[in-house]
């Protein structure tokens, strides 16, 4: 049965859909009847899609003067609530949290009606935070030395290795602010960087070296990186107008008795070159990429550490954050909002393999930056629960072993629905542009899957046998070109338009059944099913779960697969 409870006035309501008394909270409580029928849905589209914060209307007779209660300051609006669904047997489950909106209620003895909403969905932070940029807190010294192009300019979010293409040579993957300026150096100033620091990061990165050029260079050059703080004591990463330095251990105010050098023979015999590095180099050369007609030149980066493939921008654990799974997760609490850690472990490793390269150095929401950058190239999709956003990934490639259940047609699975075959999206050929030049936004790299057979005088185009068995079926179809500026790795790429063809190549089918609803309670969308069903010859024939319908004791499923 529904079980809901209201936590209003420092007193706990148990409503039901009859009257009994129920062990909760380890403890033997009445429960009030009244509860009406509930319908409740956890509905996904697909890749992508993402649902709306869960909300139900009720009305409901209360065990309370509710005009008496509101009256002595305890509103009825704000209350928190919580949907349970209580088997038979075993614990209950929460199905949806909030709080109570918009109540309307009469005197006492007459119902209370109201929509509970999980406002905790609704809000997000900004990203990067609002407090990471170039500002007079964060540099109360020397913001009055910049430009207002670099006043205001937001700390770049770094995840991976924006800048590194697939052959290791290096592009503009992200933006770099000046942050400081002290006039008061001798010689300091942007005609030759000396004074000067270029803030690459809102947080600690595990680069120590990255490559930087401007708009007027024609090769990057390899700069430090050091992880500091800024004024506000929040961490950043910058690039320093030195390469070595010695005497003092502050990291910006010039030190006259310090001693600074512009340039470093680092760990592979070549130079490592700070912001001042125009002055004559210990090899009597003199380096001069920075040359720019600009009084306060764009710098952009390349996370590319030459000693360690395996650094690059934020960390977790002490390891790369560079995994599309743990980089969701991470996203989702920086714009501070729960996630299922259950979702996330069942689906990280699957996820995982999707890498991930971007720099965020724009505000903005983290829904307008997954529906612009993630959904359009991962299989995945955005399902709130009660306690957290749950990962709900579209395993089109998923095997038998891997079901969450198996159902047999009959007197517990009862079919509502004919089969219903969906070619409208068909494609078998696609394309994807990659690796994003930041600086000029054209893309470096692309490659496409198709059902031709492969050819090495086109390395950049792929064979796939679903895509030839679609033009088989179907014919060839126009071209599907996808642009991603969240991706650097080719492997990444074309795992990308493999998901892609596994899911959009062939029909899809659609068929709905009826089911006990505590066969289905601790599923969520995504989820793969085997379906048994004589009538259509199907024998363990592995579906995905696209739909719940939770109507009490029995629940309406809708599945879906590939023909």
């Amino acid at each position: 049965m529904w079980l809901f409870v209201l936590y209003y006035a420092g007193s706990e309501y148990l409503i039901g859909q009859e009257s009994c008394v129920l062990t909760w909270q380890g403890e033997r409580q009445p429960v009030s009847g009244g509860l009406p029928d509930i319908t409740l849905t956890d509905l996904l589209a697909g890749p992508g899609d993402t649902q709306l914060a869960p909300s139900l209307s009720l009305s409901v007779l209360l065990p309370e003067d509710i005009p008496l209660r509101v009256s002595q300051g305890f509103p009825l609006s704000g209350a928190r609530a919580e949907l349970y669904w209580v088997p038979a047997t075993g614990p209950a489950v929460l199905r949806l949290s909030g709080r109570l909106r918009s109540p309307d209620y009469g005197a006492r003895g007459e119902p209370v009606s109201f929509t509970v909403e999980n406002q905790g969905y609704q809000a997000t932070r900004i990203l990067p935070g609002e407090t990471l940029r170039v500002d007079g807190y964060t540099w109360p010294n020397s913001i009055l030395t910049l430009t207002e192009v670099s006043a205001g300019g937001i700390y770049p979010l770094v995840i991976g290795r924006p800048g590194v293409r697939g052959d290791g040579s290096n592009t503009s993957g992200s933006p770099a602010r000046w942050a400081w300026h002290n006039p008061d150096i001798p010689g300091g100033s942007y005609t030759n960087y000396v004074g000067l620091i270029l803030v690459i990061a809102g947080h600690h990165v595990s680069c120590e070296r990255v490559y930087i050029w401007t708009e007027a260079a024609e090769a990057s050059w390899r700069a430090p990186v050091v992880n500091g703080y800024d004024g506000r004591g929040q961490p950043i990463a910058f690039i320093p107008w030195y390469a070595t330095k010695s005497g003092t251990e502050e990291p910006y105010d010039y030190d006259p008795a310090g001693s600074y050098a512009s340039a470093l023979l680092d760990f592979d015999g070549d130079y490592t070159y700070g912001l001042g590095s125009r002055n004559v180099l210990p090899d009597g050369n003199a380096v001069s990429v920075y040359t720019t007609a600009s009084a306060e030149p764009q710098f952009w980066v390349a996370f590319r550490d030459d000693e360690s493939d395996g650094r690059g921008g934020m960390t977790e654990g002490g390891e790369l954050l560079q995994g599309a799974g743990r980089v969701l997760a991470v996203l989702l609490a920086l714009a501070g909002q729960p996630v299922d850690p259950g979702s996330v472990r069942a689906n990280s490793a699957y996820l995982d393999r999707f890498l991930l390269d971007f720099a965020i150095s724009e505000s903005c929401s983290l829904w307008e930056f997954l529906l612009a950058h993630l959904f359009p190239i991962l299989p995945v999709s955005l399902l709130p629960l009660a306690d957290g956003w749950s990962l709900a990934v579209w395993r089109w490639d998923g095997v038998a072993s891997e079901a969450r259940l198996a159902l047999e047609a009959g007197p517990d699975c009862s079919r509502l629905s004919t089969v219903s075959e969906d070619s409208s999206q068909v494609c078998n050929r696609f394309r994807l542009q990659y690796a994003r030049r930041l600086s000029s936004g054209k893309y470096a790299e692309e490659v496409s899957l198709s059902g031709d057979l492969p050819d090495p005088e086109e390395p950049d185009r792929e064979f796939s046998e679903v895509c030839r068995r679609s033009v088989s079926l179907y014919g060839e179809t126009s071209e599907s070109l996808i642009t991603s500026d969240v991706i650097y790795d080719r492997s990444t790429a074309l795992a990308v338009l493999r998901a892609k063809a596994l899911a959009l190549a062939l029909a899809r089918i659609r068929i709905r059944y009826q089911v006990p609803t505590s066969k289905i309670i601790q599923l969520s969308p995504g989820a793969l099913v085997l379906i048994t069903d004589r009538d259509f010859y199907w024998e363990s024939k592995l579906f995905l779960l696209e739909s719940i319908s939770y109507k009490g004791a029995v629940s309406e499923i809708s599945l879906i697969a590939s023909i």
